[in-house]
């Protein structure tokens, strides 16, 4: 139970946790009209939580996205309703209100910045995890630990890559352990291969490359020790790993076997 509240602690932006919280103590301080409907929607909150726990769900973000909109849903029925009775009694206070969400939606929007194009790796500014430049067999954290879109992101940044040197990817051939799809379907230099079609006979040539996600180590593949020709990263974070297969030939890699 304590780990899928970690989740959902991580998985909240910073502006809005201190929303939440700032929501619950006017809850406790105050009456409003629509307290008891708040107050109902962080309960049902709360108790989806528990039973995902309690019946052993593989909670990660994707499991808990109703917990977190009827948290946020009820935080902001408390909060719009206090500023609503906090300006109405001078409309001064206004102008400080709006200058307070303006400042809080420009630390939101820097805060999830560095997590773009898909802001599943997220994780508040606070929050640093001493493996962000390997990953281990059976080792979690709260945070997100990749689905299979590292595959379309870190394909990405090999493609350009190759626009740079061209003559190391020709004829090449990449080999992903984690399956996922390759964004946008179009004629290259390289082609793309499930490494579940080569096992026990992996090439390990100068020309074939393997796309290790954190995910797939974590599930119990060793990170080769080699050094990546490129990594994915969201903010120092690490997510993905390419090899050069004849890195992996030189430390007599062994792909888990």
């Amino acid at each position: 139970m304590g780990h899928a509240f970690e989740i959902l602690i991580v998985a909240i932006p910073s502006p809005l946790f201190i929303m939440v919280l700032l929501a619950c103590i006017l809850l406790l301080i105050g009456r409003r009209p629509c307290d008891a409907t708040a107050g109902f929607l962080f309960v049902v909150a709360l108790a989806l939580i528990l039973i995902g726990a309690l019946l052993q769900v593989p909670l990660a973000h994707r499991y808990l996205n109703t917990p977190l909109f009827l948290i946020l849903a009820a935080s902001l029925l408390v909060i719009l309703s206090s500023a609503q009775t906090y300006g109405l009694v001078n409309r001064t206070r206004n102008v400080g209100l709006a200058a307070i969400a303006f400042m809080a939606a420009l630390f939101l929007i820097l805060e999830t910045v560095p997590f773009r194009p898909l802001y599943a790796a997220f994780r508040p500014f606070w929050l640093n995890y001493p493996d962000a430049d390997h990953a281990e067999a059976g080792r979690l954290n709260p945070s997100w630990m990749g689905w299979g879109e590292e595959r379309a992101l870190l394909g990405e940044k090999f493609e350009e890559f190759c626009g740079r040197s061209p003559d190391i990817c020709r004829n090449g051939r990449i080999f992903h352990l984690y399956y996922g799809r390759w964004l946008a379907e179009r004629p290259r230099s390289f082609d793309i291969f499930d490494a579940a079609n080569v096992v026990g006979k992996e090439p390990l040539g100068d020309h074939d490359y393997y796309l290790f996600n954190r995910s797939r180590i974590v599930q119990g593949f060793p990170q080769p020790k080699s050094r990546p020709i490129l990594t994915l990263d969201f903010r120092g974070y690490e997510m993905a790993w390419l090899y050069r297969g004849s890195d992996l030939a030189a430390e007599n890699y062994g792909f888990g076997r």
